[in-house]
């Protein structure tokens, strides 16, 4: 319940709010997975954080920021010290 209501005043947060949000978030294990979200598919500044650090995004997430995103947010996904088969594919896919 708690991560539902973030994630729905997320929505409403402003830029400043979102960055500060974002690098609080970025290495913290203990983030609602839906937050982190929310803050990886959001704009490059706030997602660089999110991407380059978060220990708590999963494939699955990282694919879809693939997919949905532009190349700053490719090429930070592809700069994690530790990225899986299916993202490594989405990646390569993009010809980027």
């Amino acid at each position: 319940l708690f991560s539902d209501i973030l994630v729905k005043l997320y929505n409403f947060a402003r830029q400043e709010g979102r960055l500060k949000l974002s690098a609080t978030l970025a290495m913290a294990d203990w983030a609602p997975i839906e937050l982190v979200r929310e803050l990886a598919l959001d704009s490059f500044d706030i997602a660089q954080p999110i991407l380059a650090f978060c220990p708590i995004l999963n494939d699955d997430t990282l694919v879809e920021v693939v997919k949905a995103c532009g190349f700053d947010h490719r090429a930070t996904i592809a700069g994690r010290s530790c990225i899986g088969e299916i993202v490594s594919e989405s990646l390569i896919e993009t010809e980027d």
